[in-house]
C-alpha cells in the first residue's frame, strides 16, 4: 500500500488574474492587455524527505499563457517581497471563463509552451533533485487586486522505501504494471489539467550504495504526475543481486506531493542465524514450524570441524558462542569460548551447504565470546573471564597473531557502529568506548560507562540503529548516544529472564528475537544454553505472553542468534 506524507496537500492550484494597473477589464476589447501577477512558490521535496524551498531572484523568469492559445509571455519579477510580475501584450480579450497557466524554471531547469506546458523528467536519475518546473492555473479574474498564483512542482516524488537488513542498495528501475508513461518528455495541458510523458521506466544509479544494515533507507524518484493504474514494479539491484518487488494497487501521483512506498524487502524470506555446539544454522522464519523444529525452514549449516585441519580448537566438543555478520552480511565471524578460545572470519557460499572460505583466524583468543570487524581490515575480538577479560585486535592475513590488547574484565561483546566511527564493547557492568586509529591499527579508550543500575552481568550488546545500543545481561537497557543516556527496557525485569544472551530488536516494526538462559528453566541443556528463538512483535509483553512464539533449536546447545534481514 502507498501511502502519501500526511503533511501534504499541495495540488495545482488555480489563481486569479487581474490587470487593474494597466485598466484592463472582464470582456475588454483591446487587443493586447497586461495581467499584474504575484507569484508564490510552494516547496519542492527532496532526496531526505524534505522540502527546499526555492525561491525568487531577480534573474527569475516567469512564463504565462492561456488556455486553449499557443502563445505564451514572459516576466521578471518587479518586486521580489511581493512576488510581483507584469506580463505585457496578453493577446485579448479575456474574460471570466479563460483559464490563465503560469510556470517558472528553478535551477536550470527549461520548459517551452505550444499550447501545452512541456519539459523533462529525467529517465536517468541519481536520487538527488536539482531542477525543478512549477507551475499552476485558475480561472482569469480582472480587478484591481492583481493575479496571485501559487505555483507547485510539476513531478510527484516516490520515495522507495528499503527494507532493513544485511544488505546495500545501488540502484533501481520502476515501471508502471497498467503501461502509464511515468517520465520522459512531459506535456501539460491546461484545458484539462491533465498530464503525460513519453518513458516507461524510470532508472536510478545513486553515486553511492545505501547501506540497509542499521535501518530502513529511501531512495527518491521523480515521476510524471499520473495514476498507476494497475501499481508498479520495482526491480532493486542490491549487494544480493537483482530483486524484484511489486504492488498492484492504484496509485495516484500529484504533482507537488510525495508518496511513500510500503517498505520493501529485497529478499522475500526472513533469514535468522543460530550457533552453538560446533554449528552455525542459516534458515528461513518464513518456513519454520513455529512453536516446533527450524529445520523445514534450513538453508545452509556450517561445521567448525570442517577447518580443524587449520584450525586446531575447532572440534565437535567446541561451544561456539556467536555468529556476527559483518561487510554487509557478505562474512561472518564465529567465535568459539572453549577449546582454547578460537575466532574465524569466513566468506559463507548460501548456495552450498556447509561451504565458506576461511579468511582469518585465530586459536589463541581464550574464552572468544564475540568479535567485530574494523575498518581496514581488523578483528576485535571481546575475551571473557579466565585468560582473556580483553578486547584483543587482531590483522586479517596474520593469523593467530593479536596486535593489540585492551583490559575489560568479562568482554562479551563489541560493535562497530560507523557513524560516530567507534568500537562499543561491554564486560561486567562496563560499557566501553573507543576510537579507533585505522592507520595506526590502535584502539583508544575515550570513555567507560557503569551500567550498574540498569545491566549486570552484560553478555550481548548490539546496534538498533547509528543512534542506539541494545544492552542485555540480568535486564536489558538502551544506550542512546548521542546523549550517552542509559534507559531501561521493564520487559525483561522478570526474574526469569535475567540471563539474555542475544538480542535483535528492530524499533520501526517492534519486532525481537532474542535467546536467554537460567538454571532450573526448561530453556536448555546448560544454565549458560537455550533451546528457543523467541520472537515478539509486541516487546512491552515479552516472555511468555500471548504475541510471543518460538522456534525450538535442540539439536546444538545454542548460546545466540542474529537476524540476517528483517
Amino acid at each position: 500500500m502507498m501511502r502519501k506524507a500526511k503533511s501534504l496537500t499541495v495540488i495545482l492550484l488555480t489563481v486569479w488574474a487581474g490587470c487593474s494597473s494597466c485598466g484592463s477589464k472582464e470582456g475588454n476589447t483591446q487587443q493586447n492587455v497586461a495581467v499584474t501577477s504575484y507569484i508564490t512558490l510552494q516547496g519542492c521535496y527532496v532526496a531526505d524527505g524534505k522540502k527546499d524551498f526555492p525561491t525568487l531572484t531577480s534573474t527569475s523568469k516567469a512564463g504565462l499563457a492561456v488556455a486553449g492559445r499557443t502563445e505564451s509571455y514572459s516576466a521578471s519579477p518587479l518586486d521580489l517581497t511581493s512576488g510581483m510580475f507584469c506580463f505585457t501584450g496578453v493577446a485579448g480579450p479575456l474574460t471570466k471563463d479563460d483559464k490563465l497557466l503560469a510556470w517558472t524554471c528553478m535551477d536550470g531547469a527549461q520548459a517551452t509552451f505550444d499550447g501545452a506546458l512541456r519539459y523533462s523528467i529525467p529517465v536517468s536519475q541519481d536520487g538527488t533533485f536539482s531542477s525543478h518546473v512549477m507551475l499552476g492555473t485558475e480561472k482569469y479574474v480582472s480587478g484591481s487586486s492583481g493575479t496571485r498564483f501559487t505555483l507547485s512542482e510539476g513531478c510527484c516524488v516516490m520515495y522507495v522505501t528499503l527494507k532493513k537488513g544485511y544488505y546495500s542498495a545501488d540502484g533501481l528501475t520502476i515501471k508502471a504494471n497498467g503501461g502509464e508513461k511515468i517520465a520522459g518528455d512531459v506535456a501539460f495541458d491546461p484545458s484539462s489539467e491533465t498530464f503525460s510523458a513519453t518513458a516507461d521506466a524510470v532508472s536510478v544509479k545513486l553515486p553511492s550504495s545505501v547501506n540497509c544494515s542499521l535501518s530502513s533507507k529511501c531512495i527518491a524518484v521523480m515521476l510524471a504526475p499520473v495514476v498507476l493504474s494497475k501499481g508498479y514494479t520495482i526491480t532493486l539491484d542490491t549487494t544480493d543481486g537483482t530483486k524484484t518487488v511489486s504492488s498492484s494497487e492504484s496509485v495516484q501521483l500529484e504533482a507537488g506531493e510525495c508518496v511513500y512506498t510500503e517498505e520493501l524487502n529485497p529478499d522475500d524470506v526472513r533469514k535468522l542465524m543460530a550457533c552453538g555446539s560446533s554449528k552455525v544454522y542459516l534458515f528461513d522464519a518464513t518456513k519454520v514450524d513455529w512453536g516446533g523444529s527450524y529445520k523445514s525452514g534450513l538453508i545452509w549449516q556450517w561445521d567448525c570441524t570442517s577447518v580443524q585441519g587449520t584450525v586446531a580448537g575447532c572440534k565437535s566438543s567446541s561451544h561456539i558462542d556467536d555468529v556476527v555478520i559483518v561487510n554487509n552480511g557478505k562474512n561472518i565471524l564465529v567465535t568459539c569460548s572453549n577449546n582454547n578460545g578460537w575466532c574465524v572470519l569466513l566468506e559463507p557460499d548460501y548456495n552450498v551447504d556447509g561451504k565458506a572460505d576461511l579468511l582469518f583466524w585465530t586459536n589463541s583468543s581464550p574464552n572468544a565470546h564475540s568479535a567485530e570487524y574494523l575498518p581496514g581490515g581488523y578483528v576485535a575480538v571481546a575475551c571473557s573471564v579466565g585468560d582473556g577479560d580483553c578486547i584483543q585486535l587482531y590483522k586479517v592475513g596474520s593469523n593467530n597473531s593479536p596486535v593489540g590488547s585492551y583490559a575489560l574484565t568479562s568482554a562479551h561483546g563489541c560493535v562497530w557502529n560507523e557513524d560516530s566511527q567507534r568500537l562499543y564493547a561491554i564486560g561486567g557492568t562496563s560499557l566501553q568506548i573507543y576510537t579507533w586509529d585505522q592507520t595506526a591499527g590502535k584502539l583508544t579508550l575515550e570513555k567507560t560507562v557503569s551500567t550498574s543500575d540498569y545491566v549486570t552481568g552484560l553478555h550481548d550488546i548490539a546496534l538498533v540503529d547509528s543512534n542506539t545500543l541494545i544492552l542485555g545481561g540480568y535486564k536489558v537497557a538502551t544506550y542512546t548516544i548521542s546523549t550517552g543516556k542509559l534507559t531501561s527496557l521493564t520487559w525483561f525485569n522478570s526474574s526469569a529472564t535475567n540471563g539474555i544472551k542475544s538480542l535483535n530488536y528492530n524499533p520501526s516494526s517492534q519486532e525481537l528475537y532474542y535467546t536467554f538462559a537460567v538454571a532450573a528453566t526448561a530453556e536448555g541443556a546448560y544454565d549458560w544454553s537455550s533451546y528457543k528463538i523467541r520472537y515478539t512483535n509486541t516487546p512491552s509483553s515479552a516472555y511468555n505472553a500471548s504475541g510471543e512464539k518460538h522456534i525450538i533449536v535442540n539439536d546444538i546447545n545454542m548460546y545466540k542468534t542474529r537476524v540476517f534481514n528483517w
